[in-house]
């Protein structure tokens, strides 16, 4: 069964959660009252709607407090050079038949609903799009699936987050996909991919027995991508977790070749792959869902070829993301 150790790789949240309460965030939430220029490349400085929530869902006639909390309010622009927490490295929209659906700011702040489901899995794959090497990746399978780069947590998540309500009143109907940073920082998602000569600790390596070490150091695996497959299992394509028996999920071998295409490709137009490695997926844990959560993920990793024993693994230092 293919499966990895359950080492520190989380599925992206959904909303950059941050520091709501302070003087800054209520005074930045009022400037944001109206609608807000938000491109493709833009930074901000992450401060958030916070204690001006409660106002703002008066306004909005909702009781979806909580979620409008942590929303970014977008009233903090800064140069990229300089220490920021949110990064957009893309603007996109919803499908006219899902964006037909949604007749009020307030249904994208139900986080329960099944239309929120809907507006979840596209904007996701639409973020997804947006990275390089995705597109190409997904000619290789007819499966639906998303692929998210697997970036360390514990410094930046990719996310969403659906712009003010008053630009959507204005009809400006879109979502930012964001990187966000735990800490301010510079980084942007080109430093994810691009890390030759620059800091890879963005990203996430390990030794041979699945402990997480320095990429900088030798190791015989690199976290490459989240392969989420949510819409491949609710169209049936894939089994749900009925289908995962045993530790095992029931699909033909020919359905791990093709998710290993899709890895290999994807991380082929990332990196000067080095001699002896290649993408291989795998499941976290042996989990399908992943566990605390309500989605069907592989895992896609820069590592030798599946069933190399131990001993004749490739090891190399340095991220593999080098182009």
């Amino acid at each position: 069964m293919r499966a990895k150790l359950a080492i520190l790789l989380l599925v992206c949240g959904l909303v950059l959660s941050g520091c709501g309460g302070s003087k800054e965030a209520k005074d930045a939430a009022k400037a944001a009252d109206g609608p807000v220029s938000v491109a493709e490349g833009d930074c901000f400085g992450g401060a958030t709607v916070g204690d001006a929530a409660d106002e703002l869902a008066t306004k909005l006639k909702t009781k979806q407090v909580k979620a409008l909390r942590d929303d970014p309010t977008w009233a903090d622009p800064v140069d990229c050079a300089k220490p920021h927490r949110i990064f957009v490295y893309g603007v996109v929209g919803l499908s006219k038949a899902v964006d037909k659906e949604v007749t009020g700011y307030a249904q994208l702040l139900n986080t329960e609903s099944k239309l929120y489901e809907q507006v979840r899995n596209e904007v996701n794959r639409a973020c997804s799009l947006k990275v390089p090497g995705v597109r190409k990746a997904l000619k290789k399978t007819d499966l639906k699936l998303q692929i998210t780069p697997a970036l360390n947590s514990d410094l930046a998540h990719l996310t969403f987050n659906a712009l003010p309500a008053a630009n959507w009143e204005q009809g400006q109907r879109q979502f930012a996909c964001l990187m966000t940073m735990e800490k301010p920082a510079t980084y942007t998602l080109a430093d994810f991919l691009t890390v030759q000569g620059k800091d890879s600790s963005l990203h996430l390596c390990y030794d041979p027995q699945s402990q997480p070490v320095a990429c900088k150091e030798p190791h015989t695996m690199e976290s490459v991508a989240v392969i989420t497959a949510n819409e491949a299992v609710a169209e049936g394509q894939l089994p749900d977790e009925t289908g995962f028996v045993n530790g095992t999920l029931e699909v033909d071998p020919d359905v791990w070749d093709g998710l290993d295409r899709v890895c290999a490709t994807f991380l082929r137009a990332n990196s000067n792959l080095p001699k002896g490695l290649t993408g291989v997926t795998s499941l976290y844990d042996s989990q399908w869902p992943v566990q605390g959560t309500e989605d069907f993920a592989f895992y896609c990793d820069a590592t030798s070829p599946y069933n190399t024993p131990q001993r004749k693994q490739t090891r190399t230092t340095g991220s593999v993301f080098n182009r």
